[in-house]
């Protein structure tokens, strides 16, 4: 380091005291052009920074300069460490330097100069310095003699050393006098030739005098690249303006401390701004204008960093769809926060609205069901009008929407099949396989083969690719098991593990497969009788009877005979292209017959009608031709012990109109040898079947 040329960057320094009056100690500062003044404060050195302003203060008639002061700590360095403390000088306002003249101080911007024009200087890494920098750079004495530059500029300027730069005739003397002798800066001179944007600052000493210039080159393509890219920020800038000025949304970006950054023009919810305000800026914790918002919600997404999206109603009855995402970057810290208000009051409205329509919608539908189920289709004929068979079809509605196992139980021929699709088709598993498994009509050699199917080769005969079970085939959906008590003991273990794991292994397999089914039982005999004898697992038996439903036989809900005739007579004469209607008393004739065969010999009675009849009228002769021949005359119970009397006279009535129905076959006829009007024969005949059903 030059001492000689360092000496010039120092100052001399003017020490006060601390008793001094502040405004005495800036007027002398500033007459003798002193910048700072310094004291001692304990062991630590201050600066007192005196900045001289240009006009008079209006509190002092005697035109002193108006000063304004602040004091700060120094650093006080030796002069021989100066140069390896280098970085400390340069990033302090004024730095105190401890010489054999005694303390002296020097300026930042002096030490730079210095540091620039310095010819005789050991310093290496400051010229390592401005060779990185990505300008050119040319450091020019008074005389236009370069005195540093780093080898950016010589590439730039096409030369291979300094000694070959004529700053004159490169630049011209006009702009380089105008910078050295008037020290003006000069910007954005633009040299086609060499390709070169330059800009000129005057280097200018302690005292104020211009010791030379500084000279900044960059490449024009390299500028020209650069206002490309900016010409591009402009209009991302610009499009992400008009995107954010067209959202119906009302949008904010917050930063990690919560500080607006952008922010929408709609304005959905923050309706506390004031007019024509603008929310950037503002704290979105703690400002006023977003008091409304759940605010919460956002800080728990900083805390988190993840995405949390919420219906919200604000305090004015507004439903909002509240979003706030985390934006992370590379390295997985929270930089931003996005947050989106949506006012979605009109679609909860219609929502709502949606809602009420679609339960309407489901009432309807259960409505249309009730009545397409009184005229239901061939495959599905739920005719009915008794009491007892609408209490069966209400349970069929309930229990249709669970999966639970089902349970059928009634004579043969009462329709345990039909009230089995009944629940199938109102079921959720309606678009999924019925299956239906006669379990008697399957002989035993085959049953197990048949129910969980085989694996190849699993034994003589099988199909070389195996067979899948009909339990798989219902998967999803609704396996009916007719007549169940007839499934041979050995079978009922595996159906209690299908029914109680959801798996089968088919014969010949060691892997189970497991099922989706819900299970309909039916079945016309006794299970828990066939518990007591041993014919019937208790295991499988509780398995099954989960809910039972009881389907009463055709002799005790008589309303509904009329009604099935009706619907078997239009389904049968469609079948076979007939015109037939039921004639007086035919309908009568069939509500008489007990129907041990239940719905099914209904059904066949009427074929049976059908096709033999040959008028086009069914008479009661034609029915009674088809019932099977009366038993023997009712036999009257004599009265063996003490009753009520009025309980013992409606005994002995219905058994007296029995009597007459059997004789006459006719309410009309009967009423007339009763004595009674038909109506009462009518009335009362049904109540007798109902009392005395094995009379009848």
């Amino acid at each position: 380091m030059s001492t000689v040329e360092f000496a010039q960057c120092l100052r001399e320094v003017r020490w006060v005291r601390g008793d001094e009056n502040v405004r005495q100690i800036e007027r002398e500062a500033g007459s003798q052009g002193d910048r700072y003044v310094f004291f001692k404060d304990g062991s630590l050195y201050k600066a007192l920074e005196i900045r001289i302003g240009a006009e008079a203060g209006a509190d002092e008639p005697d035109g002193a300069l108006r000063t304004c002061s602040r004091s700060f700590p120094v650093l006080c360095v030796p002069e021989p460490e100066v140069p390896y403390r280098t970085l400390d000088l340069l990033s302090e306002q004024v730095t105190l330097i401890d010489t054999d003249q005694g303390l002296q101080y020097v300026e930042r911007q002096d030490y730079l100069v210095y540091l620039l024009t310095c010819r005789d200087w050991n310093v290496d890494w400051i010229r390592l310095l401005l060779h990185s920098i990505p300008m050119g750079l040319i450091v020019c004495d008074r005389s236009r003699r370069v005195v540093n530059y780093n080898a950016k500029a010589l590439r730039m300027l096409k030369k291979s050393e300094a000694d070959s730069l004529n700053m004159a005739s490169i630049f011209g003397e006009q702009v380089l006098s105008q910078v050295v002798d008037r020290g003006e800066f000069v910007f954005n001179q633009v040299y086609m030739r060499e390709g070169l944007l330059a800009d000129f600052a005057p280097l200018q000493d302690h005292d104020g005098s211009i010791s030379g210039l500084v000279v900044v080159l960059q490449d024009l393509p390299h500028i020209e690249e650069m206002a490309m890219e900016l010409d591009k920020v402009k209009n991302l800038n610009r499009d992400l303006h008009a995107v954010l000025a067209s959202l119906c949304d009302e949008l904010f970006v917050i930063d990690p401390d919560g500080v607006v950054i952008r922010a929408s023009q709609s304005k959905i919810i923050t309706a506390n701004h004031a007019a024509g305000s603008d929310p950037v800026g503002r704290n979105f914790f703690s400002d006023e204008a977003f008091s409304d918002l759940p605010t919460d919600v956002v800080r728990l997404v900083i805390g988190q960093k993840r995405r949390i999206s919420m219906e919200w109603e604000s305090g004015h009855g507004v439903h909002i769809l509240f979003e706030a995402n985390p934006v992370l970057d590379e390295s997985g810290r929270l930089v931003r926060v996005v947050v989106t208000l949506r006012d979605i009051t009109e679609t909860s409205k219609l929502k709502k609205e949606l809602k009420e329509v679609q339960s309407q919608s489901v009432r309807y539908k259960r409505e249309l069901e009730a009545l397409r189920s009184r005229l239901a289709p061939e495959r599905d004929p739920l005719v009915w009008a008794s009491t007892a068979m609408d209490q069966v079809m209400r349970q069929v509605e309930r229990v249709s929407q669970y999966p639970s196992t089902i349970l059928l139980l009634g004579e043969s021929g009462v329709g345990k099949e039909v009230i089995a699709r009944a629940i199938h088709e109102r079921s959720p598993r309606r678009e999924r396989p019925f299956v239906k498994i006669n379990c008697a009509a399957i002989p035993e050699s085959l049953l197990e083969s048949e129910l969980f199917g085989y694996t190849r080769g699993a034994f003589t005969g099988a199909n070389a690719q195996g067979k899948m079970g009909l339990f798989e085939q219902g998967d999803g959906g609704i396996v009916f098991l007719d007549e169940i008590s007839e499934i041979p003991l050995s079978l009922q273990a595996k159906l209690l593990r299908v029914i109680q794991e959801k798996e089968v292994y088919p014969v010949g397999g060691v892997h189970p497969r497991q099922l989706d089914v819900q299970i309909i039982a039916a079945t016309n005999r006794n299970l828990r009788e066939m518990v007591e004898s041993g014919q019937f697992r208790e295991d499988l038996y509780y398995r099954l009877n989960v809910i039972p439903i009881e389907i009463p036989p055709l002799r005790h809900r008589p309303e509904d005979i009329s009604l099935l005739a009706l619907h078997f007579l239009q389904e049968l004469t469609r079948k076979y292209e007939r015109e037939l209607r039921w004639g007086k008393g035919a309908l009568e004739s069939l509500r008489r017959y007990n129907w041990p065969g239940n719905v099914r010999e209904l059904r066949n009675v009427v074929e049976r009608l059908v096709v033999t009849c040959d008028s086009d009228v069914i008479e009661a002769v034609h029915v009674e031709s088809m019932l099977p021949a009366r038993r023997g005359p009712v036999k009257v119970s004599a009265i063996d012990d003490i009753m009520p009397l009025r309980e013992a006279t409606e005994m002995v009535e219905d058994q007296l109109i029995l009597l007459a129905m059997r004789r006459y076959h006719s309410t009309t006829k009967a009423a007339r040898v009763l004595g009674v009007s038909q109506s009462t024969v009518s009335r009362k005949f049904q109540k007798a079947i109902q009392r005395f059903p094995d009379l009848w």
